[in-house]
């Protein structure tokens, strides 16, 4: 299994990747027990029974509200896909439709970055993760932020 410092850096990974995913246009997949935290192993373990009562509760909390998210806004299930800004680590992209926008950061840095948002967002809801500071966004290590915006 892994130590505790892989894990929490598997978490966080975990949760920049998810944040995208559950962005991203179609329907998210999740594989069974990663809501909670469940460990693989090498071949024949790559899966275990589910850990009943070991389960990482922050963890789930966030993937219910990821869905919670996913679930309150049409521009997920059938909105359009707009690319904002994209390179080796970090990741933006708009969802919309009709008069709602949804700004979807991500960073896999292990240090903290500063990405420039469209300026429709220096007021935005935030919705998950980190709030906006006008037109940019400090995102901590491994950090993420969804904004929102009704026209």
């Amino acid at each position: 299994s892994l130590t505790a410092e892989e894990y929490e850096r598997a978490v966080k990974l975990l949760k920049v990747g998810a944040v995208i995913q559950y962005g991203l246009p179609g329907v998210p997949s999740l594989y069974y027990g990663d809501e909670v935290g469940m460990q693989g192993y090498g071949d024949p373990f790559c899966r275990g029974s589910y850990p009943w009562g070991k389960e990482d509760n922050d963890l789930l909390e966030f993937y219910k509200k990821l869905g919670s998210i996913r679930r309150e806004n049409d521009a997920f299930a059938s909105g359009e896909f707009i690319p904002v800004h994209a390179n080796f680590g970090e990741f933006v992209f708009i969802r919309k439709k009709g008069d709602t926008q949804i700004l979807i950061a991500a960073s896999r840095w292990c240090d903290a970055t500063t990405i420039n948002i469209p300026p429709e967002f220096a007021n935005a809801e935030c919705l998950f993760g980190e709030k906006q500071n006008g037109t940019t966004l400090t995102l901590s290590p491994h950090g993420y932020s969804i904004l929102k915006i009704t026209k």
